[in-house]
């Protein structure tokens, strides 16, 4: 993972409240399950500025935050006195992590990761046994996907006709509100459950979901509007789609 550009575009730095990030990604405090965590060791692994990191903490769970990143955990730090902020690298984990938390929280970092497999080997050795880890990633065959298209179609078509590092190099570059992340990979939820289990852990669940409910040019202004998608069809049938061709791959393990 790239720290440097993660220092200028800090994830979710640019919202202007600290509950955004929450209201983009209904379905994530639902996963959490903050209050389950409540005087239980948690391990944030990739807590960027710490949005979610301080929820496990206000809801009593002891909070050890990781990053790479200096700047996003300065600004965890700000946000939270009440857990422990670690810079360091998730392949390089301190060794007193070791057997040590009941849940590890993952969100939104596996995907940016140039060794995820041995990211995923490093997790399983700081939970208990019994302990839980949630993570999510980015999907593949997502409706996200379709509209970096749509939004960029000279690039895109550029990068279809150049090859596979081309088109890595294309979704890396608009996965994020900013443009230029370095790295990301996309997963499909078979891959991934394999990817896991092969570090020895047993899945729970692994599930599809949410595409983003908010018009993307008002939401970077603040506005929150309905997409016309979100307006035009029913919860139910949006939720369908969202279960098929969401941006996220939810998946709960256990050691």
């Amino acid at each position: 993972m790239s720290t440097n550009w993660w220092d200028h575009h800090p994830c979710n730095a640019g919202y202007r409240s600290a509950d955004d990030k929450f209201v983009g990604e209904p379905h994530l405090m639902p996963f959490a399950e903050v209050d389950r965590w409540a005087g239980k060791q948690v391990l944030d692994a990739g807590c960027g500025i710490g949005a979610v990191a301080k929820r496990f903490a206000r809801h009593g769970a002891l909070v050890d935050a990781v990053d790479s990143s200096p700047e996003s955990l300065k600004l965890a730090k700000k946000r939270c006195s009440k857990m422990s902020c670690w810079q360091v690298d998730l392949t390089a984990l301190p060794p007193s992590f070791g057997n040590r938390f009941d849940l590890v929280w993952c969100w939104g970092v596996l995907h940016h990761c140039l060794e995820p497999q041995a990211v995923l080997h490093a997790l399983h050795r700081t939970l208990r046994s019994g302990g839980t880890l949630k993570l999510m990633v980015y999907h593949r065959w997502s409706l996200r996907v379709l509209e970096m298209f749509l939004e960029h179609p000279v690039a895109g078509a550029r990068a279809v006709v150049l090859g596979d590092e081309a088109l890595h190099k294309f979704i890396s570059n608009h996965s994020e509100g900013a443009t230029g992340c370095p790295y990301t990979d996309l997963y499909e939820p078979e891959q991934l459950q394999r990817m896991v289990e092969a570090e020895g852990f047993a899945v729970q669940r692994c599930a599809v979901d949410h595409i983003f409910p908010f018009e993307i040019h008002a939401w970077r202004h603040s506005e929150q509007r309905l997409r016309l998608l979100r307006r035009a069809l029913p919860r139910d049938l949006y939720q369908l789609l969202e279960r098929r061709f969401g941006w996220h791959i939810l998946l709960e393990a256990t050691k």
